[in-house]
């Protein structure tokens, strides 16, 4: 991991797990004087591996209510140990998490005692809230009509995208904002009409480019600001932006072939050394409106934090994955916190403050080791106690915990309620079966589809859907087969459909329907992003010392931020 020079070593450590060195700073040490924890005993790598494998974000699961029997989708497998409840039971007060309280056994390890408690106290399916028809996907908020999203919030007619804020007719698109009308798009901002664009900002009807802020009307260009008629970088009349548009969209070759083009003019494009917005005494990737935040990724709004990724409204903080509005303060390695203050080593938690070791946790206060509680407060192992015999159980329980080593440690993957493989981990820190067994974490296997792929592989073009093209008695008859069919993903082997909103969608814009299953699409897409990790390099052209998230060994050219202005304005 890149550390500043600003920052002085103070301790060299071998990772417990993996054996390899890593450096801990003084600045470092400053954070974990504050929460009163030990320095780590994993790499950093190890350190989000295990944050990571605690948040399944895009896989779900049919299964049934473990209460009523219900059939309901699940961001849990159907073999779960521990029951799972659907949204509207599990947030009614038909149950209580207090019901499952125990004492705390001294002569036990901590771990080992959670994860009984984790075997027996319910948990919610998926987390959607303030929604309408949106039950087909996993942590959905304040939505409208989305299908198969995950990671979304304030979004209308949405279907197969990933981790996006307030927007409008977005398909098969990831880490966008404020955008309408996109597909195939990645790091957009408050874009409209694009297609197969990254790292574009405040543009409108462009395709297949990279770079561009407040553009329009641009096919295959790259590091282009306020442009109109554009095509490999080179102006064209409007008659010729039209006719070359119109011609990608007649094959579905021509399409590939300019699909295929678009990843060449991203090896080739010039490289800022980070995508920073009103940065202040940062290092990290994809940053906005933050100061002093040091190696921190995806994140906005946000001051002194060390080592987070995606987080909005955050302060003083480290370790942490996932925090969010409208303040997150004084958290640390914790996974997904909305709105708390001074919660550690905790996961799944909101509108909370004051507690540690804790998970499924809401709208409380002082808890230790609890899961699964609503305005609970002065728990441990979800058992309510005075707060004077709280507070001196909790301290005898962190001395314990001192003892046995796992005091200042996040949960090992032996916790995680999810396989490995189901969660985040898998997509930015990807094991195979038998590595993550040696970590003591759980693998889950293939779940056979229960649906069959028929032997047509391959939609047909989007023209013979059109009416307009070839007659409204052939196309009615083309969609009706289309609709019906169960392709089968020539990459996973997957079963998936188009559906008629998708349909609709792709005829308006004239894009070629999709061959693969939708998370092999989104997995495509999210390739074309950097590791979230920083290596020292130099500025390709003035050779000043930079921290970026493109390694050594990437061909890409890469500047610093001087010499990136100078390239762009």
């Amino acid at each position: 991991m890149y550390t500043s020079s600003d920052e002085n070593i103070i301790e060299k450590k071998k990772c417990r797990l993996t054996g390899e060195e890593f450096v801990v700073t003084d600045a470092d040490i400053l954070f974990y004087k504050k929460f009163g924890i030990p320095t780590p005993t994993l790499c950093p790598r190890e350190l989000w591996r295990n944050l990571f494998a605690f948040r399944n974000e895009r896989n779900l699961f049919p299964r049934t209510c473990s209460k009523t029997g219900q059939n309901i989708l699940s961001c849990y497998r159907p073999d779960t140990i521990f029951p799972v409840y659907n949204h509207k039971l599990w947030w009614s007060d038909d149950w209580s998490g207090f019901d499952y309280g125990r004492d705390f056994d001294f002569s036990r390890p901590y771990f080992e005692q959670y994860k009984s408690l984790q075997d027996v106290v319910p948990r919610v399916g998926t987390t959607i809230f303030s929604s309408e028809n949106c039950d087909y996907n996993n942590q959905c908020r304040s939505s409208r009509n989305c299908y198969l999203c995950s990671l979304v919030s304030k979004a209308e007619d949405a279907y197969y995208s990933y981790w996006t804020n307030e927007w409008r007719n977005i398909f098969d698109s990831s880490m966008t904002n404020f955008c309408e009308n996109i597909y195939d798009c990645l790091d957009t901002t408050q874009c409209n009409l694009c297609v197969s664009c990254q790292e574009c900002r405040d543009c409108q009807e462009c395709y297949f480019s990279y770079q561009l802020r407040n553009c329009q009307n641009c096919i295959a260009c790259s590091g282009l600001v306020a442009k109109q008629y554009h095509i490999y970088n080179k102006p064209v009349t409007k008659e010729e932006y039209e006719k070359t548009l119109k011609l990608l969209q007649s094959t579905t070759e021509l399409w590939e072939k300019a699909q295929s083009t678009f990843r060449k003019i991203r090896v080739a494009s010039v490289r800022p050394w980070a995508q920073f917005s009103n940065v202040e005494n940062s290092t990290g990737d994809h940053l906005q409106f933050c100061r002093d935040c040091m190696n921190c990724f995806d994140t906005l709004s946000s001051e002194n934090l060390r080592h987070v990724v995606s987080c909005s409204g955050a302060k003083d903080c480290a370790w942490c994955y996932s925090l969010w509005f409208p303040v997150s303060e004084l958290c640390t390695h914790t996974c997904v916190a909305l709105d708390c203050n001074n919660v550690n080593f905790s996961f799944y938690v909101y509108s909370s403050k004051d507690f540690s070791y804790a998970d499924n946790c809401y709208n409380s206060s002082n808890l230790f080791g609890c899961i699964g509680l609503n305005h609970g407060k002065f728990s441990i192992m979800n058992k309510a106690y005075p707060q004077q015999e709280y507070e001196t159980l909790k301290t005898k329980i962190i001395d314990h915990m001192r003892s046995t080593g796992e005091w200042g440690q996040f949960f090992p993957l032996s916790v995680s309620p999810h396989p490995y493989e189901d969660t985040a981990a898998m997509d930015w820190y990807p094991l195979w079966e038998l590595e993550v067994l040696n970590r003591g974490g759980r693998w889950g296997g293939e779940i056979p589809s229960v649906t069959r792929a028929s032997s047509i592989e391959w939609p047909l073009h989007i023209i013979q859907y059109d009416e307009r093209v070839i007659g409204k008695e052939l196309a009615t008859s083309n969609i009706e087969t289309l609709l019906k069919t169960v392709f089968r993903c020539p990459v996973s082997g997957k079963p998936f459909q188009i559906i008629r909103q998708e349909l609709v969608f792709h005829l308006e814009n004239s894009i070629p329907l999709p061959t693969t299953h939708p998370r092999e699409r989104q997995r495509e897409l999210m390739k074309l992003r950097n590791p979230r990790e920083l290596f020292e390099r130099s500025c390709d052209e003035c050779a000043a010392k930079i921290a970026t998230s493109y390694a050594l060994d990437r061909p890409e050219k890469v500047l610093c931020e001087a010499c990136y202005m100078k390239h762009m304005y």
